[in-house]
């Protein structure tokens, strides 16, 4: 009989490490006949064993094992950091018992630092983590490969009858339950809302239908400015939620993540032009959070994230403007903490 064992900072998960840089559903560990196994679900962050990267690897005594930034050594079925231990509480009560997984919710291998003009985050256990760290922010990622494969990981194409767009996956909000919520443009999905058309959510690895589960209209201007456009779509499969970026500033270095005329997992990169906060209305006569920048949109690239070179949402892609040449507007993640949830704290830049 196979015990399992959730690991990730999903309520329901058996094991919680206490770091913002572990997915929700992060990876899980197996024992059986032949032994421990641990297999990563995914995650944002990676899970390393010895310091290697791995999607699926046998544990043995003494190995180094990280989730994110936590790191832990494996000794006969439990997780020990500095000689100290804590027993997972399982959810279910019809959950296998388990020899103790065992976490310190102290010693933790990431630094945050922030310097005058600059925020470093330095990892102490991952050789080349996909969120950079130590990078200024003005820099594209050392290993720009992996960071790209990464970011479309958690990136889908939408299709809902005409409408065609982007969207990705988010943790953001306490209120989520078991399934993945898609956050895109609510232009993207309009045609499916209070109708018999289907949301389609695509991937590389699959295909399935969604549902609409909250939204806040479009309301045009003039024919151009938006003052909402968001939409959170669910699925029951997984897919890696990208985390929102605590800072954001001028010249900072962005990558557009989307399907831009239908041509899948499409990326282009630029620098944030300019940030309209909620208090600047000189463009967007609304209380919103805006960030401009010269990364190429076009259709297609709705609803997909715009993120920094740590693998952080600064917003969603939405629109290009007359009068804009070169810029493209993407609707910052607070509109979403502030007209379709209750975001976990902090909920702003």
């Amino acid at each position: 009989m196979t015990k399992v064992f959730t690991i990730g900072r999903d309520a329901n998960s058996d094991f919680k490490p206490p770091s913002r840089l572990v997915s929700r559903k992060h990876a899980e560990l197996r024992e059986d006949k032949h032994g421990w196994t641990l297999i990563d679900l995914g995650s944002a962050n990676g899970t390393y064993i010895n310091k290697v990267k791995i999607q699926e690897s046998p544990l043995t005594n003494g190995d180094l094992v990280g989730f994110g930034d936590s790191r832990y050594t494996f000794q006969n079925g439990e997780f020990t950091v500095a000689g100290k231990k804590l027993s997972p509480s399982p959810q279910a009560s019809d959950q296998p018992s388990l020899r103790r997984l065992v976490m310190l919710f102290a010693g933790l291998g990431l630094v945050a630092i922030t310097l005058a003009a600059t925020f470093l985050i330095i990892d102490t256990f991952s050789p080349e983590p996909i969120t950079v760290l130590g990078q200024q922010p003005e820099l594209p990622p050392a290993d720009l490969e992996a960071f790209v494969a990464e970011m479309k990981n958690a990136t889908v194409w939408i299709e809902c009858g005409f409408g065609q767009g982007s969207g990705f996956a988010i943790d953001w909000s306490p209120e989520q339950g078991r399934e993945t919520w898609i956050l895109t443009n609510h232009h993207v999905i309009e045609e499916c809302v209070d109708s018999d058309l289907s949301v389609v959510i695509s991937t590389e690895r699959f295909s399935t239908r969604g549902s609409v589960l909250m939204y806040s209209p479009s309301d045009y201007i003039d024919g151009s400015n938006f003052r909402q456009d968001l939409a959170i779509v669910t699925i029951d499969r997984f897919i890696p939620a990208l985390p929102r970026a605590e800072k954001i500033g001028q010249g900072n270095w962005v990558m557009a993540i989307g399907n831009p005329q239908g041509l899948s997992g499409t990326v282009t990169s630029g620098a944030v032009a300019r940030i309209l906060d909620s208090s600047n209305t000189e463009i967007l006569p609304y209380p919103q959070d805006w960030v401009l920048s010269d990364a190429p949109i076009n259709p297609g690239n709705s609803g997909g994230p715009l993120v920094n070179n740590l693998g952080q949402v600064v917003g969603v892609n939405t629109l290009n403007m007359d009068g804009f040449e070169g810029l493209g507007f993407a609707n910052g993640w607070p509109n979403a903490c502030r007209e379709l949830f209750t975001c976990s704290k902090p909920a702003s830049w």
